[in-house]
């Protein structure tokens, strides 16, 4: 079914048992979970977007800026202020705390909201490989990497 070679065999084996840990008892019973896999050094989190149908990595908030937020919402709703009026320092701050698959919706956003975006891609994003097929004269076709392009990830 797709289901196993979707889960199962492409993503779960490439993963090398990182995704989650299972009780070796699990066959008869035991339900016991570990879910090991973040990013090394960071308080993150792998997450799936099924909106997306993505895999992202989450930054855990930092309780400042919850407390933060909730101050924000008791103020009136009548005052508000256009994202793209706040200073590009702001803006940039603002960003760095976003997962990559935000990053690559807000890049969508406006030119301003990608150049911003593009301050974070070496950080934040992975080189995508560009794949050409080669015909040769006796049939035979091959694939040849023919470039490489930095994005963020939406898988």
């Amino acid at each position: 079914s797709s289901h196993f070679k979707n889960v199962h065999a492409d993503i779960q084996s490439s993963l090398d048992g990182w995704f989650q840990r299972r009780c070796p008892l699990a066959y008869l019973g035991c339900t016991f979970v570990q879910y090991p896999w973040h990013p090394f050094g960071q308080k993150t989190n792998v997450i799936y977007n099924q909106h997306l149908m993505a895999f992202a990595v989450k930054p855990e908030i930092d309780p400042v800026l919850s407390e933060a937020k909730k101050r924000l919402r008791s103020r009136q709703r009548n005052e508000r202020i256009a994202l793209t009026s706040l200073p590009l320092e702001i803006l940039k701050y603002i960003a760095g705390f976003l997962d990559s698959v935000s990053l690559s919706q807000l890049a969508q956003v406006s030119v301003q909201m990608r150049d911003i975006c593009a301050t974070l891609l070496h950080e934040r994003g992975m080189v995508f490989l560009l794949w050409k097929k080669k015909r040769y004269s006796h049939g035979r076709t091959s694939w040849r990497v023919c470039g490489k392009i930095w994005k963020f990830s939406t898988l």
